[in-house]
C-alpha cells in the first residue's frame, strides 16, 4: 500500500515464511506480513544475530530460550513457538550463539 511500517531489529523475535510472504513476529506485538521473500527479509536484517534455521523460519538469537536435540531438533522461543532447526543449519548455529553467549 501506501503506508511503510519502520520495525526495530531488536524487537524482531522471529521471521516465518508463507508463500512468497513473510510473518515477522515481534516482542509483545502482533506479527506483522511482509510482502517480501523470507531471503529478502533475511538479506535485511544483521547476520551477528539472525540466523536461518529451516527454510521456512529465520530467529533472532536473543530470543532463544531453548535448543532441543530431540525429535529432529527444535529450538523454543522465548513466547513459546517451538520451530524446527535442519540438520544442514545446526553447527553453525551453535557457532553463533556460542559467540553471543
Amino acid at each position: 500500500g501506501n503506508n511503510q511500517l519502520v520495525l526495530r531489529t531488536r524487537e524482531i523475535m522471529y521471521c516465518l515464511a508463507d508463500n512468497v510472504n513473510t510473518f515477522v513476529h515481534r516482542e509483545n506485538k502482533r506479527p506483522f506480513l511482509a510482502v517480501k521473500t523470507l531471503k529478502s527479509v533475511e538479506s535485511m536484517l544483521p547476520r551477528d544475530t539472525f540466523h536461518r534455521v529451516s527454510r521456512g523460519a529465520v530467529v533472532n538469537i536473543n530470543f532463544v530460550e531453548a535448543l532441543h536435540r530431540s525429535d529432529g531438533g527444535y529450538i523454543r522461543m522465548i513466547d513459546g513457538k517451538e520451530l524446527s532447526i535442519s540438520k544442514s543449519r545446526l553447527d553453525d548455529f551453535l557457532r553463533k550463539l556460542g559467540r553471543n553467549f
